[in-house]
């Protein structure tokens, strides 16, 4: 509590209903870029009703001011106002209209399960990665309940195809009574995977919705984090709408046509003065994100002037404020050392291999512990906090403690622990420094190939010329049998357990579902909606021309944390063995992962 207080907050709500079936509302706060647990409350036997909700909110909130002493500058619920929901919603509206989608993921699926299930077949792939000289890349297997872990497996699928067509040239070209793989019960399946291998139009399809699903996959690591500011979700926004337009193939009309309609669509229906208000209040980007033709300093002034009024809840705005807007906009007077400040900011992040932080730069233009007025407003804009995902790793951590065994828990014990796994993580976090948490992904890193190694199968030398011999018109030379051969038959490796799984199919329904309601709330408010609501709505910048999309410096910031926390999510997986051969990956909770990314 003491880090968080005076700061201003972002109060998130959330609804749960545990293994007990109790049903709770958590209230958490997101403070100083951290996320603090302000109560839980036990609403089994009240009615759901937007009323009682709003009660509750209401006591949340005083409950944050007097005792915390934080100013509650929004509230965030999981519905229209959480952008990690929205980013799923437009998910779910791609797979609405790419039906066959399903059919080449279950393909994929099948395949996925089929190589994982043969040792000597990861052992094969292995070696020929090895000889080739390519990165050693073993089969991710998706159990988790992310979409994005579909997505990465798949993708790794597509990587590693090389190394399986030569894998299925030297088998079919080996004579029958020395083959590995097409042999015994399992030659009739080992076939059809083959004809799945070499199914061109399989991979081709598979690459599509790779691609489609990629930006989004980005997307959605970067605002599902437990601090995501306004800015950062618009701009991400701009991002996908840069990205996306650019894919003109005729394959990908459709599936890009849709999602580009179900961003303008949710970006249609959010608060636009608040959201790119946090841009410009932004010191990194200021306006220059913004189309030159979309806001001159006058127009940036009143916007400004009313995000004041609406954050500071008074009519009253000081004109040194209306005068610093013109200051900071122009880097004139106090700002004239602000772009030295903003570039030291941004080789600091580059050197720790971080995304540039705003409030460097604002604590660096502080007199003392007072801002300037713009950057006051500045700083609660920036403080507003865009999904409540924080909740969801609180829920994650009550359904860790509240097990079958432990249904009768208090609900007050049950908090008390999910708080102090939430404080061992924080004090992890602040004892670890990027060279020590280097350390640890290698000690993880070394486990896992010592583990490796274990497992697999002593093969003779299995040579090919190059990753590519499969393309070629003479398959590779067969590899020498191991003395004593025991063609492997098992379709399920050795300590291989069946855990519960979520399809793709599965994710992919409650996607629709999801994006299905979501279409008929948004029909619902537009019957509703007075005409000059409508004609105002009409009036507002689309994503279309609201960006200067050649501007290179807000499209570098962003696309790099996209990439980065993309590329650490895979890291995750494997440091955490996700994709260890032969075994099922097992749903992780948040604890390492904050430990080892943040």
């Amino acid at each position: 509590m003491a880090e968080a207080r005076g700061y201003p907050a972002t109060l998130q709500s959330d609804g749960w209903t545990g293994g007990n079936h109790r049903h709770l509302i958590a209230f958490l706060i997101t403070a100083n870029q951290k996320a603090y647990t302000v109560r839980v409350d036990d609403v089994t036997a009240e009615r759901k009703t937007a009323e009682n909700l709003f009660t509750l909110l209401e006591s949340a909130i005083e409950d944050v001011e007097k005792k915390w002493n934080c100013p509650v500058v929004a509230v965030v619920t999981d519905a229209s106002d959480c952008w990690a929901h929205q980013i799923n919603l437009v998910v779910g509206d791609y797979f609405k209209v790419t039906t066959p989608i399903l059919t080449y993921s279950e393909k994929a699926t099948n395949l996925i399960s089929w190589l994982r299930s043969r040792t000597i077949i990861l052992a094969l792939l292995r070696q020929i990665q090895i000889d080739s000289r390519r990165d050693v890349l073993t089969i991710l297997r998706a159990v988790l309940t992310r979409w994005t872990s579909h997505l990465r497996a798949y993708q790794r699928l597509l990587d590693v195809l090389p190394s399986l067509r030569v894998m299925v040239a030297a088998e079919e070209a080996r004579p029958v009574a020395m083959r590995l793989i097409l042999v015994g019960d399992g030659k009739a399946r080992a076939e059809k995977m083959f004809r799945l291998i070499n199914d061109s139009l399989f991979w081709q399809s598979l690459a599509r919705v790779v691609r489609h699903l990629e930006p989004l996959g980005k997307a959605a690591n970067v605002i599902q984090a437990a601090y995501c500011r306004l800015d950062t979700v618009l701009l991400m926004l701009g991002y996908l709408y840069a990205v996306y337009s650019k894919m003109t193939d005729p394959d990908d009309c459709n599936g890009v046509t849709t999602i580009l309609e179900s961003l303008e669509r949710r970006w249609a229906k959010a608060d636009h003065e608040i959201f790119m208000a946090a841009i410009i209040l932004n010191p990194l980007y200021g306006n220059t994100p913004f189309a030159p033709e979309l806001l001159n300093n006058a127009g940036i002034r009143e916007l400004l002037v009313r995000v004041y009024k609406r954050v500071f809840h008074t009519e009253d705005v000081p004109l040194t404020f209306s005068i610093q807007v013109g200051q900071y906009l122009q880097r004139t007077n106090k700002f004239s050392n602000l772009g030295t400040t903003v570039n030291l900011a941004i080789v600091k992040a580059e050197l720790e291999g971080k995304t540039p932080d705003p409030f460097y730069v604002l604590n660096d233009m502080s007199y003392g512990n007072k801002d300037l007025e713009v950057f006051g407003l500045s700083r609660r804009v920036l403080s507003i906090t865009a999904n409540s995902a924080s909740c969801e790793r609180l829920f994650s951590t009550f359904g860790q403690v509240l097990t079958k065994h432990r249904t009768r828990l208090l609900l007050k014990n049950m908090t008390c622990q999910a708080e102090v796994k939430a404080h061992i993580r924080s004090e992890h976090l602040r004892h670890l420094d990027e060279q020590r948490m280097q350390k640890l992904r290698q000690r993880f890193q070394t486990q896992k190939e010592a583990n490796t190694a274990d497992r697999m199968p002593q093969l003779t030398h299995f040579t090919s010329e190059s990753a590519s011999a499969s393309e070629t018109a003479h398959a590779p030379t067969p590899a020498p049998l191991p003395a004593n051969p025991q063609p492997s038959t098992s379709t399920t490796a050795p300590g291989h357990t069946h855990l519960p799984q979520f399809t793709f199919r599965e994710l992919v329904q409650e996607q629709i579902e999801l994006a299905d309601l979501d279409t008929l709330d948004f029909e619902l408010e537009d019957s509703i909606r007075s005409a000059p609501d409508l004609e105002a709505q009409l009036s507002r910048p689309t994503l279309a021309n609201l960006f200067n999309y050649n501007d290179q410096n807000w499209r570098g910031i962003i696309a790099s944390a996209a990439d980065r926390t993309f590329d650490q999510e895979l890291e995750f997986y494997e440091l955490l063995d996700l994709d260890a051969d032969g075994e099922d990956a097992e749903d992780i909770d948040d604890t390492t992962a904050d430990i080892l990314f943040s």
